[in-house]
């Protein structure tokens, strides 16, 4: 190897060194939000956008314009984002925090898709192990904080914010200021990751950390009351267990090792689809119990008068968590479908919309205003966003964006299927499991849109998986079209 060589080896090693050690700053940094939101906007402005412009650079620069058609979509999404926030009014990105929304889509599906890409085999092998174990300690740690604080109604307070974890002052687990339905999602992700961590490692010291995560979330997830997280974790858990087993139940038979699969993927759904109900009826007899200790032991020290008023001050706070019937609503999706009826009335008052798409803090103003006017109310509660991915997509960003998202998301599930469904012998299992995570996401985001048009560490979640399975699926697939040149 001659010294220009060794010199350009030398200078890409650094390279691919900063990019990977500011990926997990970012990541830290993100995780680090959960406590104290307040201090997103200021350290994403001053730290996390120059860093993303950087790698940005740096990722383009290196590519030389020799891109994959995976890549190619993302980034002209991303231009168009950019475009759309312009033609709609956002001439220099500052309003709505314009410039943060179109960098931190940048730093999803540029940067963090491209990491896993990056690395050979065995070093992203590591590094996907770091990362996730990252991720899932951190959570793992606040599902169980979550779960305990439930249990015992103390709530864990946030030393930097006061923004609080868990107790009994609300009917549903939340994950500090963050909705119920996402912090569900956090921990399902979670249990994702460890599921693929589990089947990776050989050492069986770790098996017992392991299964004491996967209970944490599996019980933070039952007692944030999310319906549609309990059907995908199920579904996540029983196709983790077809993983597992398939092979093994295959040797006699094909026909019979896929029925016996397939059997036991709905098993395990539907047993732990059940222990989610029983999980919050258990948590409640507990919770009802402690209640009638307490109203119990004010009035053997109280008068009657006093103790009503003590009672009800110190009861005030301790309420059950809410056992939401699954099928209740389900017409509807919980009222989904009132929101996703307002697209055609949006798109005729304003046909531009359907080209150019809407400002970012605008988007959501005709679905109200047409909501309001349908109920025949004065006031009816605001909905934040259409409740759909590809709904969203399209109302912000307009059919251009629409049929980018499109045409990624239907190569993201050929490549995810196929993947699964490979051989043991031609991918290994931890390579399958990881494919759940972003097939999961992207389920999810039929009824709640966490990626493409938001900035947060879901988005983040979502395309650095989406960008390791992608290069797990082009290094161990044959392409679906192969060329005359390369057939010959």
């Amino acid at each position: 190897m001659n010294i220009k060589a060794l010199s350009v080896e030398r200078r890409d090693q650094t390279w691919t060194f900063f990019h990977l050690g500011a990926v997990l700053l970012i990541l830290a940094l993100y995780l680090f939000f959960l406590f104290s939101p307040i201090h997103d906007y200021k350290i994403g402005f001053v730290l996390i956008n120059p860093l993303t412009i950087a790698l940005t650079s740096v990722f383009l620069f290196r590519s030389q314009g020799k891109f994959t058609w995976d890549t190619v979509i993302l980034c002209a999404f991303c231009l168009w984002y950019g475009c759309t926030c312009v033609l709609n009014g956002n001439y220099y990105l500052l309003d709505n925090n314009g410039a943060t929304l179109c960098l931190g889509l940048v730093l999803a599906s540029v940067v963090f898709y491209q990491t896993p890409a990056m690395l050979s085999q065995d070093k992203r092998k590591r590094f996907l192990s770091l990362f996730l174990h990252i991720f899932a300690i951190t959570l793992g740690a606040l599902a169980w904080i979550g779960v305990i604080a439930t249990y015992t109604g103390q709530a864990f307070v946030s030393p930097f914010t006061g923004l609080t974890l868990g107790g009994n002052s609300a009917s549903r687990l939340t994950l500090f200021h963050i909705h119920p339905n996402m912090a569900a999602t956090f921990f399902l992700i979670g249990l994702c990751m460890l599921f693929y961590l589990a089947m990776q490692t050989k050492k069986k010291s770790l098996w017992i950390p392991y299964l004491l995560g996967l209970l944490g979330f599996y019980l933070a997830i039952a007692l944030t009351g999310s319906r549609t997280i309990y059907i995908l974790t199920s579904l996540c858990a029983g196709a983790f267990a077809f993983l597992l087993l398939h092979k093994r139940l295959s040797r006699s038979s094909k026909w019979i090792g896929w029925l016996s699969s397939i059997g036991i993927w709905l098993t395990v759904a539907a047993l732990l689809f059940g222990g989610f109900s029983l999980i919050t009826q258990l948590m409640n007899a507990h919770i009802a119990a402690r209640k009638a200790a307490v109203i119990s032991q004010i009035s053997e020290e109280l008068p009657e008068k006093k103790a009503k008023k003590e009672i009800k001050a110190q009861t005030r706070s301790i309420k059950p968590l809410s056992e939401r019937p699954i099928m209740a609503d389900i017409a509807t999706l919980t009222g989904r479908t009132a929101i996703y009826q307002t697209v055609i009335p949006v798109l005729e008052a304003r046909p531009q919309t359907l080209w150019i798409g809407t400002a970012r803090e605008d988007f959501m103003k005709l679905p109200n205003e047409i909501l309001l006017a349908q109920s025949g109310k004065d006031k009816i509660a605001q909905a934040n966003h259409m409740h759909n991915l590809f709904l969203q997509v399209l109302l912000i960003t307009g059919l251009p964006g629409l049929l980018l998202v499109i045409v990624f998301v239907v190569i993201l599930a050929v490549q995810s299927f196929r993947l699964f469904f490979l051989g043991k012998e031609e991918a290994p299992l931890p390579m399958k499991a990881l494919v759940v995570l972003p097939c999961v996401l992207l389920l999810n985001c039929m009824l709640e849109p966490y990626v493409f048009v938001e900035n947060n560490l879901v988005n983040l979640i979502f395309f650095f998986s989406s960008g390791a399975v992608m290069i797990y699926a082009k290094e161990l697939l044959p392409p679906f079209f192969k060329s005359k040149r390369a057939a010959a």
